[in-house]
């Protein structure tokens, strides 16, 4: 039996970014950006565990989020 989740998710993130310079003349900066960052190798990667229990074999895989 497969289920089929719909999840929506949204990508729209700002992060401020800014740095102070003090020499002979002062200088500032601020900044944002929009960043992306990949998964976690564990979330992406394919696995699964096999339970033996008796003549019960079950072998369970995916993602259970």
């Amino acid at each position: 039996m497969t289920n089929l989740v719909a999840a929506r998710r949204s990508y729209y993130r700002w992060f401020p970014s800014g740095n102070l310079v003090m020499n002979a003349t002062l200088l500032a900066r601020f900044a944002t950006a929009k960043t992306l960052t990949g998964a976690d190798i564990s979330v992406i990667a394919p696995d699964g565990s096999l339970s033996i229990s008796g003549d019960n074999r079950t072998f369970s895989s995916g993602n259970p989020d």
